[in-house]
Formats: structure tokens, sequence, C-alpha cells
């Protein structure tokens, strides 16, 4: 007997005759409406039925229960289709109701992120992103004021008749019921069409013409350019073979350099600004000479090429390739190593000391911490009790424009600030995320101003950092892609002011990149070296050793450093044994040299973060307890009176909860008495003020029950169960002037009748907001 018309093989996957038989009627009570399953034939292969066929099932709406969409759905299964042919039949139609039915949500992901955009006054701006997600991704453009685009919630963004005031940086948040993500900036520039022409492409230094190097050193050749940004730079060995992708970084890092690697070099400049345009430099002849006979070879270098799972927490792109040189094995003690590592502490001298802790275990590479202790200008200190412990954290990953991205330094900030107050209750720890350069400034003044006589200050930065001469610069979020040290915070000065405040101790971890910036005499001349203080317990810790890069993973939850610093952080040792143990363990797991951990120290006590705070006067508790409750007033969350709103059998509920001392939680918890009377509820929260601009509101779920967004919203870091089905979370409170002004939209249907109620509620200022920082002086270098 023939086929009938439009059968075919049975695909491969899961027969359309298997599903259940509540997801089939409900499939095809979808289709049913407005013949939904007429467009789903139309998409279907040409000869998939015959017109006389579908009238056929258009007739079966004339029976008692009869469904053309259900007939269809029969007649599939019998033809052998499968639920994965149909599931590509209802994409193409972006049906996502019985897409939910078919498969499980998708958490949203972003396929192409939005293009720079140069244009003329007058031309139309289109930006577009691309994302996959189910449910279906919701889209919201925000501009460089991270303020929302009015109607701007589609994947494509136009502008139409741009002027002037257009130009500036955009970005998009995609979100669905899983998760949600934010684009990156796109720079849209807007030339006027009678002003003066772009700023030319020029290369202000080229490549010097010879570059002699022996065999196993690290060479860098360095090309400058000048001209509308973003400049990508890209270096090519005798004009044919690419050494790099194009990226920001000038300069080019050959480490382990090999006789092979001689040639010609030269660098290609583009300016994405002026469409492409693009610039040769110079060339650069190579020559890599073999050594002599009589030269010592040095401890080896690790060649096995980093795990590529692996992202560096610098601002530069990465070098070309990645090679890690491992500490050597000189001044070997029975039973201890000594290192004696660059120190860049400024003229004053410095002697090894023998470490207490055994590294026998860290493998070939040699030592895995460094030790210091200063020969000090004068007798240290007398001994001081103990009166107070503050600390500040800062964790910075939303970088602006086209800085690289970071991705588990919030959570790292997160995770310190976590340790400390478990260790002791009696720390006065603040956490706060993307802070700008004036913002950091402000929050180390006011920490510092905290610090004196008996105090255990600590101070921690995870984001981008550099080098410069030997001392470390942390970068804000809006230094811009040029890095300049005048633009950021350099560490040495913090540890200065921590010092000369008197503080018992002082202990600085950094989690940053340590590459070295180019120098230049006008960078040296700009930069002089960070005053020291001559006495005074200090530790800085760093994540890497000088000239290395510090990395994360995208799928673990915090950074290589971090991840071993929580493992011995509460044990009650001596902080330099735990630095010890935190840098051998971080050895012991990347025997290949990829990230060693360093720290310097000149302390003359048994330093323990666990050590108890004592008073010797009662007026002497409470002037302490005076100044340090000042700082703990950053964790005060609004009150507020319950309940929001109450009408039609619907009670909101309004909760905040702190994730960072400037990060907020806002829960709406629901109460619905007759649940068949009341539908499609939604809450959304908006900031209202005159400065509603400079703070950003996320969703961070807005349907109750969803597993997914409970998953989600559990990996709050400072109070991780969460249980409301609407969530946001307000960031950048540090920027809030004033009182918290919030406009809570209720929409929902009673009775099949829309219903909609506006609610704005002010609060005092919460968290960091409550300190006034910005209006605090800035850190000054000191001169």
């Amino acid at each position: 007997m023939p086929a009938p018309v439009g059968s075919r093989r049975p695909g491969k996957g899961s027969p359309l005759r298997g599903i259940a038989y509540h997801k089939h009627r409900e499939l095809a009570s979808y289709l049913d409406i407005a013949e939904r399953w007429r467009r789903l034939i139309e998409v279907m292969p040409v000869e998939a039925y015959s017109t006389v066929e579908v009238e056929k099932m258009a007739m079966a709406i004339h029976r008692p229960g009869g469904s053309p969409a259900s007939e269809l759905l029969s007649d599939l299964g019998i033809r052998g289709y499968t639920v994965e042919q149909l599931v590509s039949f209802l994409r193409k139609l972006k049906y996502e109701s019985p897409l939910l039915l078919l498969l499980p949500k998708d958490p949203v992901s972003i396929l192409t992120h939005p293009e720079n955009v140069v244009c003329s006054v007058g031309d139309e701006i289109v930006l577009e992103v691309k994302a996959s997600g189910l449910p279906f991704p919701n889209y919201q453009w925000y501009n460089s004021e991270k303020q929302k685009i009015p109607d701007a919630c589609h994947s494509v963004l136009r502008i139409p008749n741009a002027c002037m005031r257009d130009q500036g940086s955009y970005i998009v948040n995609v979100s669905n019921d899983v998760n949600h993500a934010f684009s990156n900036w796109a720079e849209v520039t807007i030339i006027g069409r009678h002003t003066e022409a772009p700023e030319p492409l020029m290369i202000t230094r080229q490549p010097p013409p010879v570059v002699k190097e022996y065999e196993g050193e690290i060479v860098k050749i360095h090309c400058y350019a000048r001209g509308p940004r973003p400049l990508e730079y890209q270096w090519f060995i005798d004009d044919k073979t690419a050494l790099s992708l194009k990226s920001l970084n000038s300069v080019l890092i050959i480490s382990g350099a090999k006789v092979e690697d001689s040639g010609r070099y030269r660098c290609k400049v583009t300016s994405r600004a002026l469409m492409g345009e693009a610039l040769h430099s110079q060339y650069c002849q190579l020559i890599i000479e073999r050594r002599g006979r009589g030269y010592r070879q040095p401890d080896p270098i690790a060649t096995e090429p980093i795990d590529p799972t692996l992202e560096p927490k610098g601002p530069t792109a990465q070098p070309q390739p990645h090679q890690w040189q491992e500490f050597p094995q000189d001044g070997v003690v029975a039973g201890a190593t000594a290192v004696a590592a660059p120190c860049h502490m400024g003229a004053r001298a410095f002697q090894p000391m023998v470490s207490s802790v055994d590294h026998s275990g860290a493998g070939a590479g040699g030592a895995v911490a460094a030790y210091f202790t200063p020969v000090p200008d004068s007798a240290p200190p007398a001994s001081q009790k103990l009166k107070g412990k503050v600390a500040l954290v800062i964790g910075n990953q939303r970088y602006y424009g086209n800085m690289d991205p970071l991705f588990q330094t919030e959570s790292d900030a997160a995770e310190i600030a976590s340790l400390l107050t478990s260790i002791d209750n009696d720390f006065r720890v603040v956490s706060l995320i993307n802070l700008t350069a004036h913002e950091m400034k402000a929050a180390i003044a006011y920490f510092i101003s905290l610090l004196g006589p008996g105090i255990y200050g600590v101070f921690y930065f995870a984001g981008h950092g550099f080098e410069v001469n030997g001392e470390s610069y942390l970068l804000p979020v809006d230094a811009g892609v040029s890095q300049e040290p005048d633009q950021c915070v350099r560490a040495e000065d913090i540890l200065f002011r921590m010092q000369t405040r008197g503080a018992k101790f002082s202990f600085l971890m950094l989690d940053v990149c340590r590459t070295e910036k180019p120098i230049t005499i006008e960078l040296v001349k700009n930069n002089p070296k960070a005053k020291r203080a001559s006495v005074g317990n200090y530790i800085v810790a760093h994540s890497c050793i000088p000239d290395k890069m510090a990395y994360e993973r995208r799928s673990e939850e915090n950074g290589i450093y971090m991840s071993h610093v929580k493992k011995f952080l509460r044990d009650d040792k001596k902080l330099e044994d735990v630095l010890g143990a935190v840098a051998k363990s971080i050895a012991n797991s990347y025997p290949d040299s990829v990230q060693r951990a360093e720290y310097k120290s000149s302390t003359t006590e048994d330093i323990r973060l666990h050590e108890k705070i004592s008073y010797t006067s009662v007026g002497e508790h409470k002037e302490y307890a005076k100044l340090l409750d000042a700082w703990q007033q950053a964790h005060q969350e609004p009150s507020v009176e319950n309940p929001l709103f109450s009408y039609h059998g619907l009670t909101i509920m309004v909760t905040f909860q702190a994730e960072f001392s400037n990060v907020l939680i806002i829960c709406l918890h629901t109460n619905i008495e007759d649940k068949q009377a009341i539908e499609h509820l939604s809450i959304d929260v908006e900031m209202a003020g005159a400065f509603s601009s400079d703070i950003m509101i996320e969703e961070l779920r807005k349907k109750a029950g969803s597993k997914e967004a409970v998953k989600q919203v559990t990996n709050l870091h400072v109070r991780p169960k969460v249980t409301a089905p609407y969530c946001y979370r307000i960031c950048d409170i540090q920027k809030l002037r004033g009182t918290l002004s919030l406009n809570f939209k209720i929409r929902y249907n009673y009775m099949r009748a829309e219903c909609q109620k506006n609610i704005t509620r002010d609060f005092p200022a919460p968290l960091v907001a409550s300190l006034n920082l910005l209006k605090q002086s800035p850190v000054e270098s000191p001169q």
C-alpha cells in the first residue's frame, strides 16, 4: 500500500507519539487558538500535507470535543515525527508556551554583543544584541548614565535622526526567569556634519629597529599610537604570521625567548572609531642569541600550556606564550627554605628570613612564599593591647568601556568579608563592589580615619591591577583603557597612611595582576616612589609574584587565590603561617607555575586574626565602640512599615537584605486569599527621586515558584536563604544622596478586570549611603 502524502521515515530523537497525554492536550489547546496549527503546517516541509488533508483536519472542530490541533499532533506521531522536529517548527514560530512544555528552561546566553558605532548627525543609530534562552529573553537598554531608555525593550535599539546628545555608551540587560546577563558596553561616536574631522590615527612610538636578547630571557617590544579610541594592536612576524589576537595591549611579550623567535616583527594598529582605519609600524629585527658555554642555566621554565579555562585578572591582554618562572632553590637550610625575591619597598634594606614552614611538598619549583623582615630604622613600637578590628573589602568587577571582563571578584569580596566576620564578631567589616576612583579614595579615607593605636586594619582588594617601578596600582571601574597611574589607587600609599595612624597591625591583601606597565621618563617623574613609615607591623599579601598575572575560572565560585585563602584563613595560627599554607596550597595545585602567591612582612609580634579585643578601662571601651560603630552603620537596612499593599485579598510585604555594603536586595512577599480571583500579578520596582539615574536596579526574580530563580537568588553571599517570589538588586547605593525613594508598580487582574496601583515609599539612606562617603576627602598621595 503506498505511503500517504507527507509520510517520512522516523527522525532521530524522542517519538512524538510518546509524549504524555496532558502535554498533548495542552499543546492542542494552545495551537487551536486562532488556528495556530495552520501556521505550524506552513513552516513544515512543503510536501507534508496537501490542502485537502488540511481542510479535513479543520472539520474536526464541528465534532463534540473535536480539535484540529489534536488531529494534527496525532497524525504527526503516526508519520514518525519526533519531539525534536516539533520543537524546531515551534522555534521558527517563536511559540514560547508549547516550547516550555517540551523543553527545560534554559539560561540567557549572549551570542553576539552590540558593536561600536560611528555615525554622523542625522543618521540612524542601530545597536543589536543576539541572545538565546528559554523562556525567550527580555531586553532593556541603558545609556551611559545607567538610565533605562524608554521603549527600548527589543534586541535591536534604533535611534533615528542622531544628534550629539546621543553620543556615549550603551548597554543592554538580557534576562528571563532563569538568569540575566549584561552585554558589553557599545560606544556611539557622533561626528558633526560641519565640525572638525576627528583626530587622525598616528604611531607616536615606533618599535626599535633592532632588539638583541639571549635565549631564555623575556623580550618586550613596544608600539604606542594615538587616535580615536578604542585602539587595537596586533603583532605579526615576517608579514604573514599573526602572533596575537587583536587586543588593547601595545606591548608584545615573548617569555622564554628561543632562537627560532628571531625575525622581523611589526605591529598593526586599528581604530574602530575610524571605521577600521589601520596603520603598520616600522619593522623590528629581533635577534635571539645562544649563550656561551660557561653560562649556568637557571631552574627550568614551565613550558606546559596553561589551563585554557583560566582567566587573567589583569587589565592587559595575555602575554604570548604564557610561561611562568618558578622560585630558585638557592639557600636551602635543613627543614626550611629561604627566598630573596624582589621586594620593591623603597630605599630601605631588607633581609631574607628563614621560614618555619616546611615547603618540601611544593615540588621541584622550590619555595612557594617569600618572607621578609626589614632592617628597622628605629626600634619597633611597644606592644599594644588590641582595642578594635576594622576591615575594608573592595571587589571591582563591572569595569566601564573596553576593559577586560572579570567574573569572580564580587564573589571573592563577599567570601573574604564572610571569613573575617566568622573569625571574630568584633571585626567591623564593610564590603563594597564596583567603585569609581573617587569612591575608592573616599572609602579608603574613611577607613583610615578609624585606625589608631591598638587597632587592627585589614584592607582587601580584588580587581584589575598593574605595577609601575615595582609598586602596585589598583584600578577603579572608571580607570579607562589607558590605565594611567594618576587614575588609579597606589597600594603603597594606603599602607603608608595606615602606618602613620599608629595602627597596631596593618594587613593588605591584593588579588590583582602585577604585570609591569612600560616605564617612561615621564611615568617615573610623575609617579615617584611612595613614602614608607619607619616603624609599624604590617603584612602585604599578593595573589601572584611580580610581573605575573592572577587568574580565575568562569566555572568556579572564586578566583584561584581566594579559593585557597578560604581553606586556611579561619585557622587560629600565626598569620604568616596561614599565608605560607595558602601559597604552598596554590603551588601544589598548579605545579606548572601558573600562579604563585607571595607576601611581605615586617611583623615583630605573633599576629593572629583570632586575637581577642581587650580594654583597660570602661571609658576606653566606650571611646572605641563609638568610633567603630560609625563604620558598622554601613550595614543598617531600611526599616519598613508593612503591608506595602492590601486589597482584593492580595497582600504584599516588603523586606530588605544587604548583599554588600553598597548593594541592597528588595524582597517582595505575596499572599493571595483567592487564587482564582487574582491573575497575572506583576510587581516592578523603579528608583524615584532627583538622583535616581545614578543607581541601577536589576531584576533577580519576577515569578513565584521558579526553582531556577530560587537557585540564582540563593547565591547571595550575606544571607543565602531568600524565598520571596519577587526580588530586585539595587546597586551603587554609595551614590545615593538623601533618602531612598522607590516606586512600586503593582498590576494584576481581579475577576478578569485589570487593576493597577503605583506606590512610592521613602526610606532613610541605607547601608554605606548613611556614611556620605562621596562627601569625604579622598586619599591623597603622600608628598
